[in-house]
Parts: structure tokens; sequence; C-alpha cells
């Protein structure tokens, strides 16, 4: 069976690498239904190591919302298939945006570079 790719899923492509490589600014959106929307300001890097590769994994598995995210294993074998690519997003913008009233809320990182755990 062929595994369908998502286009948001972060392949690492030649363009793809070489852009991260020359800035690694990168804006992340969602959209939805009744105007809802978030935007995510980050400095992206890729991740090369395995123990955050199957902490990613097993953060998809556990803990996703039915109807939101995906199981990675309907897309890849396990959290070591060389095709799986991580990307780490450190934010230092976010915007949230409440559609039915348009009522924004926004959080900056006080300092550059600050980090933010993920699963903690």
């Amino acid at each position: 069976m062929r595994r369908s790719r998502k286009n948001s899923t972060p392949y690492r492509t030649p363009v793809k690498a070489a852009h991260l490589r020359e800035n690694p600014h990168t804006n992340f959106s969602y959209w939805a239904p009744g105007n809802n929307s978030v935007a995510i300001d980050t400095v992206a890097d890729w991740v090369d190591d395995g123990d955050t590769t199957r902490k990613v994994w097993d953060l998809y598995r556990r803990t996703s919302p039915r109807g939101a995210g995906y199981d990675l294993g309907n897309f890849w074998r396990s959290p070591d298939d060389p095709e799986l690519h991580v990307l780490r997003l450190d934010p230092w913008r976010i915007q949230v945006i409440r559609g039915r009233d348009l009522r924004s809320r926004i959080w900056t990182a006080e300092h550059a570079g600050e980090r933010l755990s993920v699963g903690s």
C-alpha cells in the first residue's frame, strides 16, 4: 500500500534544507471554520537525534486529540524510518484569533532564543 504524504510534513528536501540554512525564520498558520486562527513565528532547525524523534513519535501517538493530528505510523514505519524528518520550532511570537469576536491574544518570547518545552 502506498503511503500518502501530508503537505505540512517537513520532508528534508535539498531546497528546503538550503532555505532553512540561509534563513531559519519560519511562519506557520492554521485556520478553522468560524475564522478561528493561529499564526506562529519561529526559528526552525532540523533535529537529527533519535531520542527526540522517538519523543515526537510518542507525543503524536499519545496526545493527538481525535480529529486533530495523525498517527505518524500511518506514514512512516517507525521513529527510526530514515524518511521521517523532524523540525524543532522555537517560537518567538504566537497569535491566536477567536473568530466570533476577533479577539486576539499574542505571546512573545521575552528573550531571543527562549525555548518552550514540548510535553512538559
